[in-house]
């Protein structure tokens, strides 16, 4: 539980926490060497309005700068008795297939809570089962 940030968690089991990860509130890592091994960031932000769907979009303007980045499928949900969105998407960055599984969930205190999952492709798809559970025990204040 991150008391300041308003949320908790509960990573997938196995998964070691990562002290330092890079641009979020917090991070995990699962088995495996990088760049194989499942990954997820946990970044908390100032919500000014609108909704998970919103945020979601955003993101997709991703597509314009990157051609190999695509959309693979999304769906709005409640997480926590929040308003959450989901995105899958995928890339490929020197012969690699990475795949991402991003949450975005609104908090009632001002804030989102977004949750990315990613790993090669084939590590993603063992591992995706896991991610939806972890995702879908998040609570948020």
């Amino acid at each position: 539980h991150d008391k300041e940030a308003g949320f908790s968690i509960v990573f997938p089991q196995g998964w070691q926490r990562n002290l330092n990860p890079q641009g979020a509130r917090m991070g995990a890592f699962g088995a495996g060497k990088p760049p194989l091994a499942p990954d997820l960031k946990v970044i908390v932000a100032k919500h000014e309005g609108g909704s998970a769907k919103k945020l979601a979009q955003d993101t997709k303007l991703v597509s314009q700068i990157f051609k190999e980045w695509k959309a693979l499928s999304e769906t709005a949900l409640t997480i926590d008795g929040k308003d959450a969105y989901a995105l899958e998407t995928q890339i490929s960055l020197q012969g690699v297939t990475v795949k991402t599984l991003t949450y975005w969930i609104i908090g009632s205190k001002g804030s989102y809570c977004q949750l990315v999952f990613a790993a090669e492709g084939s590590v993603f798809d063992r591992n995706r089962k896991s991610f939806e559970q972890t995702a879908l025990g998040v609570q948020i204040d």
